[in-house]
């Protein structure tokens, strides 16, 4: 290897593999970051979430390819995305990255849904936030909950709209501000499924200072959860975006421009 640095063992890389369990993982960490750095800095795992250093830097990746969870596949002959689809527009970080490598960044253009595991059927999310709808009228959360739960769920949603607006105030998780104000039905309809696409857990483990950041502000000043969505989640404003023709896009551009730059990638 370059500079005289010695093999790492395999699986070093983040790769699915938890190095922190592995204490011949962690000596090799250690011995790759002291020995080398000043000659070549040794990076395990090439995802989008790091690369950031000013030493003559080596990318070493167990899946043999760069991106992390970003990547894509061909189906049919057509290359799409089978990871991460999309990013969050609040944080213009990675719009930015997109425009600097000189990629078109794009919002959807068709209705959103997502897959119900426990149902094993799709699901149309309303606009909002989470499947929160910001109009507790809309038509695709009132049939959806209907058709799934019945009439009954949807007169407790709408009592979102009647309740105390101290009800759900002491509410940490997203999971207990939603069954506060809409109800069981709607979480387990609309918010479980949609953030197990997002963040692969349960909406009672999801902090909402975390993921739904303003939502409680809202909440205090309005009195209405559908009343707090609808003030973060403007109609028709763009929620997420992702790189034209899919997020795989970005990682073979960023890529291209980091070994350009002079890293390696092992």
């Amino acid at each position: 290897m370059p500079g005289g640095l010695t093999e790492v063992p395999a699986g070093l890389g983040r790769g699915g593999i938890s190095w922190r369990n592995d204490p011949a993982r962690r000596t090799a960490r250690r011995r790759l970051r002291h020995d080398y750095f000043g000659r070549w800095f040794g990076r395990p795992g090439g995802g989008l979430c790091g690369g950031e250093t000013r030493a003559t830097p080596l990318i070493l990746e167990e899946r043999g390819r760069p991106g992390g969870l970003v990547c894509g596949a061909t189906f049919a002959g057509a290359q799409v995305d089978i990871g991460a689809e999309s990013y969050a527009t609040r944080n213009l970080a990675v719009r930015e990255l997109c425009h600097e490598l000189g990629l078109e960044t794009v919002a959807p253009n068709s209705s959103s849904w997502v897959w119900d595991h426990a149902r094993r059927t799709a699901v149309a999310i309303p606009a909002g936030t989470f499947g929160i709808p910001s109009d507790i009228h809309d038509p695709v959360f009132v049939e959806g909950l209907r058709a799934v739960a019945g009439e009954a769920a949807v007169t407790r949603a709408w009592q979102d709209l009647e309740l105390p607006p101290e009800i759900g105030t002491e509410a940490t998780t997203l999971g207990e501000l939603v069954e506060a104000r809409m109800g069981r039905a709607v979480l387990d309809v609309f918010v479980t499924p949609f953030a197990g696409g997002i963040h692969s857990a349960h909406p009672d483990h999801l902090m909402l200072d975390r993921v739904t950041p303003g939502l409680m502000e809202a909440f205090g000043e309005v009195g209405t959860l559908t009343g707090a969505v609808a003030q973060i989640r403007k109609p028709g404003a763009v929620v997420v975006e992702q790189s034209k023709g899919g997020m795989f896009r970005l990682v073979e551009a960023l890529s291209a421009a980091i070994q350009a730059g002079g890293w390696t990638h092992r």
